[in-house]
């Protein structure tokens, strides 16, 4: 009991630093690889989304309305973890790629404890939820889950640099090769389909 107690106090030290000193928290999270911790992340993570937009999008119907919070909860927990492994095994690569020393199980702890800020989703759309206008309420919701994104983001770069010992910037471009490269790709294959009809219809194929 005493050392299950340390270690919860271990782990609400690293919620504290995450929150008030960004960097020495992912960097403590890292080192303790607290998986248990990450999996109470991810789980508050994904009743918090859950919960958030069945408050903001909610249909009548209380039955209903539990239903959607228990399904969504499973969709968003499984989603998140499954997404954080692939994010993890794919920033590793190019973090080595680029130089970086760092442990893959070291980062997926980090980058899971990088998904703290989003539970704050669930009680900024109770507040909202309470403004009658749905376009309004709609617009602020949008807006404070930017804001939450961008937090998260930074954590998550952030999780790269410490990790890998990478330099800010190097770290910043770890984190945006993978999604310019689906923006290239997805590109590529837009010309390609325009290109495609273009010449079809002028009749050279």
């Amino acid at each position: 009991t005493i050392l299950y107690e340390e270690l919860w106090m271990k782990n609400l030290a690293i919620v504290y630093e995450l929150l008030v000193r960004p960097s020495l928290g992912v960097r403590a999270a890292s080192e303790k690889r607290s998986i248990a911790l990450v999996l109470w992340i991810i789980l508050f993570f994904s009743a918090s989304v859950s919960v958030a937009d069945l408050l903001i999008f909610s249909s009548p119907g209380l039955t209903f309305s539990l239903i959607s919070l228990t399904w969504g909860g499973i969709f968003y927990f499984f989603f998140a973890l499954i997404g954080l492994f692939l994010l993890s095994c794919i920033l590793h690569f190019i973090a080595e790629g680029l130089s970086g020393e760092g442990k893959v199980l070291n980062f997926f702890v980090a980058l899971g404890c990088s998904l703290l800020p989003g539970i704050l989703t669930a009680p900024l759309s109770l507040i909202l939820s309470a403004i009658g206008s749905l376009s309004l309420k709609t617009a602020l919701y949008l807006i404070s889950k930017m804001i939450i994104f961008y937090w998260v983001a930074t954590l998550q770069i952030l999780a790269i640099k410490e990790v890998y010992h990478l330099s800010s910037g190097r770290a910043l471009l770890t984190y945006l090769i993978p999604p310019l490269g689906i923006l290239f790709l997805f590109s590529t294959l837009l010309a390609l389909l325009i290109l495609t009809i273009v010449m079809g219809i002028i009749g050279v194929f």
